[in-house]
């Protein structure tokens, strides 16, 4: 993706300039930001060392729209790379900072991150206790979103 970019950037400075590019990347950081969180829901199975790794990812492309970008600050990762931190905190502070209002991200974002918390455990064929406790954790999801 990274090479990606910056063809296009490339291309874009051919073509536009290198004063008229930013135009067209409007909104890009944004979206990619935005676009993270919701291919969450896509991921079937995670770990620890999976989230480490997209977290990598994001924090690249990041760096690389910062370069290509005459406004490095308008590039902001902050909230899909905070979506993934809440892997590593665990179900409790997720539930947690939805009920002190602390948690940024709406009640579908939140299934997904309770999902992909549970998902390696899922595949491990540790399916009924580990359904019951996902089951139970859903519902007090959807309770504090009442």
């Amino acid at each position: 993706l990274n090479e990606i970019i910056i063809d296009y950037n490339n291309k874009l400075i051919n073509v536009l300039g290198e004063r008229d590019k930013d135009g067209i990347l409007v909104g890009l950081p944004d979206f990619i930001d935005r676009l993270a969180i919701l291919n969450g829901s896509i991921i079937s199975k995670i770990n620890k060392n999976g989230i480490k790794k997209l977290k990598l990812n994001i924090m690249a492309i990041q760096q690389v729209l910062r370069n290509i970008l005459n406004k490095a600050e308008d590039v902001d990762f902050s909230y899909s790379i905070s979506y993934y931190d809440l892997f590593a905190k665990g179900q409790n502070s997720l539930l947690e900072g939805i009920k002190e209002n602390k948690n940024l991200f709406n009640i579908n974002e939140n299934k997904v991150m309770l999902r992909l918390m549970y998902s390696e455990e899922h595949h491990k064929g540790r399916s009924s206790s580990i359904n019951q406790r996902y089951v139970a954790l859903l519902g007090l999801l959807e309770k504090a979103y009442k």
